[in-house]
């Protein structure tokens, strides 16, 4: 979800400037990027004695100076967005570099500064939240040994770490648009619309974070805004949509089938309204539709009684797969005359499955078929 949503965006090195806990005479050399004089002024060979806040701004000055703050937030967006190969040695239009000496480098400092979490500096949890993402993302980076469950879990746990470093961070700076947009992202789920591969369609999923969003762009950071004209999108499309589903429109009703059907696994009572939708557009002789729901009571809901008018329905609308479907039920229940007839009805309609089927009753006497949930 969250690669989809920043692939809408430009791309930006822009940053806020980095919140720091208000002491003198060392944070204001570190707020004035003077990282070199941080470490030699504020300091100290006794590093274990110094207050907490003072060890953290030495430690993210020699961070710093490896690798910047902009680079790190180069490195960071471009993670998030899915436009960064790793191990990369040159720069395309499309792709972020990223060392191996950058790998290194981030990965040390972070396992440093983690002690630093809950020391309420805001810096340092919007550090760790950053390299978390970057660290973890590549450390199983094209892994091709892990299956796709760990992979959605190692996604679950890379995020969890990443939106509690930010929530910290906001407590202690609330205003800031840059983590209200990044937390307000994750209140959003990306909507894909035809062919559309321009115009962002986003819904809301986490009210709490579309909130942070909100925030955002009223701050006018202008990713915010377009994330947001992207829920604007949305909406008026679903309200479209619904309209012309209300009227029967049956590419509506299609199409809002579609979306209840991808959410089957996680709601019966979405299987249910996709199944609605289809039959409604079915009934205003949507093929797409039907064919949907032929597949769906064979192999998903076993309703042979609902599978076979959906596939006569079909033969009704001149349709070589339901008359496909429907020979090879003749088949397996031994009529191999109306099994040839329904076989050849497809072949007049150019289907090329149709001339095999009949090559293969004519020599094996029986469709290739799987005929378990066909017999009778």
């Amino acid at each position: 979800m969250m690669i989809k949503i920043l692939l809408f965006l430009s791309f930006s090195l822009t940053t806020n400037e980095e919140p720091m806990p208000q002491n003198e005479p060392c944070f204001q050399l570190f707020k004035n990027k003077k990282y070199a004089n941080v470490i030699e002024q504020c300091s100290s060979t006794n590093f274990l004695n110094l207050p907490p806040d003072q060890k953290f701004i030495v430690k993210t000055s020699e961070l710093f100076l490896e690798v910047s703050y902009e680079r790190i937030n180069t490195i960071f967006y471009a993670t998030l967005g899915g436009r960064i190969n790793f191990l990369r040695t040159e720069n395309t239009s499309d792709d972020i570099g990223y060392t191996e000496v950058e790998k290194q480098v981030l990965n040390k400092y972070f396992s440093e500064l983690e002690r630093f979490k809950d020391t309420n500096i805001p810096l340092a949890n919007l550090l760790l939240a950053k390299l978390f993402y970057i660290n973890d993302f590549f450390e199983h980076y094209n892994d091709s040994t892990q299956s796709v469950d760990s992979i959605i879990l190692r996604q679950e746990l890379r995020v969890k770490y990443y939106l509690q470093n930010l929530e910290k961070y906001l407590i202690l700076q609330p205003v800031d648009s840059e983590v209200l947009y990044l937390l307000g992202m994750h209140g959003l789920k990306h909507e894909q619309v035809g062919s559309n591969l321009v115009k962002p369609y986003f819904s809301v999923i986490n009210p709490k974070y579309y909130n942070h969003l909100l925030k955002a762009a009223e701050m006018n950071h202008p990713k915010a805004m377009t994330l947001l004209q992207g829920v604007k999108n949305w909406e008026k499309f679903t309200e479209t949509m619904n309209q012309k589903a209300e009227s029967h429109d049956p590419e509506s009703l299609y199409k809002l089938g579609l979306r209840a059907f991808y959410k089957r696994k996680h709601s019966s009572k979405e299987f249910d309204y996709a199944i609605d939708y289809f039959s409604k557009a079915g009934e205003e002789g949507h093929i797409p539709s039907l064919q949907l729901l032929s597949s769906i009571y064979k192999s998903e809901r076993k309703n042979k009684e609902d599978y076979l008018k959906i596939i006569n329905r079909l033969v009704s609308l001149k349709s070589s797969d339901g008359m496909m479907q429907l020979g090879d039920y003749y088949a397996c229940n031994r009529n191999l005359v109306k099994g040839r007839e329904m076989y050849n009805r497809a072949k007049s309609l150019n289907d090329p499955l149709a001339e095999i089927a009949l090559d293969e009753l004519d020599i094996y006497g029986e469709p290739s078929t799987d005929c378990e949930f066909l017999n009778d």
